[in-house]
């Protein structure tokens, strides 16, 4: 049973790439030694590729072809359909799953791909947001070592980057082996992204096995990070399930031992992933939280099944960096995934102790049939044969990286026409094809989109002008092109008119819209765009947002009430947009005195929202609305009310980077709490620490935290032009801020 998604050749837009992603919201808490390697050669970005992104939200059987090996210990099932991914390593001598099978893929939007599912083993190369070709075929080779062992061997190209990965599976009596390779068939350095991605369960019985050390940690709902010695993260001991209080990750960046895993407290039953350190520096521990099923695990796993960790292996020490892949450069290493038991009980409040122990099970166990398999003659196979195709897109993905000169004009034609292509391959070929007079327009704004996402942008432009000027479909793909970057609304309404049965155009040109603040214009956009459009996702949040903008709360929250599947889970705009609709409203109320409607609203923004994915925190972010309440129980005279509420939010202590810490702050100094200095010198710190550039990932909190501290509202009236919190911007300048309160 499988949620399927629909591929969009044409939804992956070009960007310029060549650049690392912007640090400066993420430098909060991280020391000094390692900041200038966050966001390091990092690139993001689903271009050329399909997303698999538009779903009925219907589950329904799928066949999907798999390939499985199997010996006298294990049974290993992977899938080339989905980028390779291994959906079960089955242990018979302990007659027990060591992963996260995934017995229903209950697929949501997380991944670069789009659709992505939980479970297994995931091999993510070159592109930091999971597997690129995740919901992709990729061709599979059975092969036969010279030792007589059989293997399984898949991989792809990326196109973007000239570069190849390629995973060999092979079968041992201690272990399950992987023989990781990535090879630069280009004339440039590249990312050496690389992280193997275990899902495994969670429960109340699990601990987590890493080597004890320094460890850097993030939550999901904050911009900075926290320095902590693994396992004791905010104080807690992380390394057990239940201690888990957020979605955060962690990075054991100065990682030292080959041994990363799980140990199960009721048999001693332990996970062991084995790669040498020396190669593979990082180990990373992805967690969803003890408390946050209803937010993410329920829309991607079984309903009543258990929750999930993810441990993670990588090049690099921290995900949030990669080094150097230099051209012609090809660099191989092998993994291992074991089973061993502990010979004492795992229940330890000596944590250094009890890894030793681990360690040493687990080397006692498995070290010599991998050292014996570590090295690249091991690998090499006397016979092949490919059981599994490549989907046609990765196979000409692979061809024009390895062999270029093989890939003929008709086949750059189809490429093209199914969507964008990029990289220097493509670059050199089209613009040959150019040269030559054999390139069609398909092909030549093909080359514009290419040279667009390499930040050759004049040309872009100007090629893409001129394509412009025709009637079909190139000529509408062109102007939607130029439109993006140059914000020009005739380029968008001819986009519009030329690819009528496409709705990018139409999306772009709200957002133009939004940004010029006609959000009438906005409604009489959708009113005349087909009936099926108004439905989808994408659509609904743009037509919430324009009604929100022009103060009709109940129709934006209309457009939000049902579930958004097709919505990265990531997202958070969404749900502040849905939020705020309250919010709004009720300041709205209190301007005609309706004191009562505005207290019922306020409450009502503070419920949960289980249509929206992971990219909220409804536990965080709600103390602003305390703040409001508290003022609002103050200025009706309810007493009682008013100091619940300040002592609800007296209680918490939110994250210093976030809204929720500067809301509870003004709660603390406007009603003369002792707390308050040491909020306000929290807030500083933050603000020193990350430097003003990170300030404006957070305006809402900055115009807060300038308020309370020198009274200057010159960030709220900057705020007046927000798309989501224009409202709240209004209301508070239309007030004088309340005088702070003798206790």
């Amino acid at each position: 049973m499988m949620l399927p998604f629909v591929r969009d050749e044409r939804a992956s837009l070009p960007r310029p790439l060549r650049r690392p992603l912007a640090p400066e919201a993420s430098l909060a808490g991280v020391p000094a030694a390692l900041r200038e390697r966050v966001g390091k050669n990092l690139v993001s970005t689903a271009f050329p590729y399909a997303q698999f992104l538009q779903s009925d939200g219907r589950c329904r059987p799928v066949e999907l072809e798999l390939v499985e090996l199997e010996n006298a210990r294990w049974l290993v099932v992977l899938c080339p359909s989905l980028g390779g991914r291994v959906l079960r390593i089955y242990d018979h001598r302990w007659r027990r799953e060591l992963l996260l099978p995934p017995p229903l893929l209950r697929q949501g939007v997380v991944g670069l791909a789009g659709a992505w599912f939980v479970g297994g083993v995931e091999f993510n190369a070159f592109r930091w947001g999971h597997n690129i070709h995740g919901s992709s075929r990729l061709e599979t080779r059975r092969l036969q070592l010279r030792d007589g062992t059989p293997a399984v061997e898949f991989g792809a190209c990326d196109e973007l980057f000239d570069c190849s990965w390629q995973v060999s599976v092979a079968l041992g009596e201690e272990q399950v082996f992987f023989r990781v390779e990535l090879a630069n068939h280009g004339d440039r350095p590249q990312p050496d992204y690389w992280w193997t991605n275990l899902a495994v369960p969670a429960h109340r019985h699990i601990r987590v096995m890493g080597a004890p050390g320094p460890v850097l940690h993030h939550g999901m709902f904050r911009v900075g990070y926290q320095h902590d010695v693994w396992p004791r993260l905010h104080g807690r001991d992380w390394s057990r399930w239940p201690e888990h209080h957020e979605i955060a990750s962690a990075y054991l960046y100065e990682n030292h031992s080959d041994f990363f895993g799980y140990v199960d407290e009721r048999d001693g039953f332990a996970l062991v992933h084995q790669a040498d350190a020396t190669v593979c520096r990082g180990r990373k521990l992805w967690s969803i939280g003890a408390g946050f099923r209803d937010i993410f695990s329920d829309r991607l796993l079984e309903t009543a099944g258990t929750s999930y960790l993810e441990l993670q292996s990588g090049l690099n020490p921290m995900q949030v960096e990669a080094g150097r892949l230099q051209p012609g450069e090809r660099r191989a290493w092998t993994e291992s995934i074991g089973a061993v038991a502990l010979p004492e009980s795992a229940n330890s409040t000596d944590y250094a102790s009890l890894f030793a122990r681990y360690e040493k099970t687990a080397s006692a166990a498995m070290r010599s049939e991998y050292c014996a398999r570590k090295n690249a003659e091991a690998w090499r196979a006397d016979a092949d044969q490919r059981i599994v195709a490549a989907d046609p897109r990765v196979a000409l993905s692979s061809r024009i990286v390895r062999m270029p000169q093989t890939v003929t004009s008709a086949e750059v034609a189809s490429a093209v026409e199914r969507g964008w292509v990029a990289g220097d391959a493509w670059r050199r070929k089209l613009g040959a094809l150019l040269a030559a007079k054999q390139l069609a327009a398909a092909g030549r704004l093909a080359l514009a989109a290419a040279k667009l996402d390499a930040g050759e942008t004049e040309d872009a432009i100007a090629s893409l002008r001129e394509l412009a000027r025709g009637n079909d479909a190139a000529a509408g793909w062109a102007a939607y092109l130029a439109g993006l970057y140059t914000n020009e609304r005739p380029m968008l309404e001819r986009s519009m008119a030329l690819l009528p049965g496409r709705v990018e155009p139409w999306l772009a040109f709200d957002q133009l819209l939004a940004v010029e603040r006609q959000h009438g214009e906005r409604a009489a956009l959708w009113q005349r765009a087909p009936a099926a459009w108004r439905e989808r996702d994408d659509v609904r949040v743009a037509q919430a947002a324009g009604a929100h903008a022009r103060g009709e709360w109940e129709l934006a929250r209309h457009w939000l009430e049902a579930p958004l599947l097709t919505i990265p889970e990531g997202a958070p705009t969404p749900w502040l947009c849905y939020r705020e609709t309250f919010v709004a409203e009720a300041f709205a109320r209190l301007r005609d005195g309706d004191e009562e409607g505005a207290a019922a609203l306020l409450f009502r923004a503070g419920q949960a929202m289980p249509q929206f994915g992971m990219g909220r925190d409804e536990a965080g972010w709600g103390a602003d609305l305390i703040y409001y309440r508290w003022r609002l129980a103050l200025k009706s005279g309810r007493q009682l009310e008013a100091a619940l509420l300040l002592e609800q939010g007296m209680q918490l202590d939110a994250y210093a980077g976030g809204f929720a810490a500067a809301y509870l702050a003004w709660l603390a100094q406007e009603a003369a709490h002792p707390s308050a200095p040491a909020r306000l010198a929290k807030l500083r710190e933050w603000d020193r620490d990350t430097g003003e550039g990170a300030r404006g990932f957070t305006p809402l909190r900055a115009a807060v935290v300038d308020a309370l501290s020198a009274g200057d509202m010159t960030r709220w009236h900057q705020l007046r032009d927000d798309p989501v919190f224009s409202f709240r911007a209004d209301f508070e300048l239309s007030l004088p801020r309340p005088t702070p309160r003798a206790r």
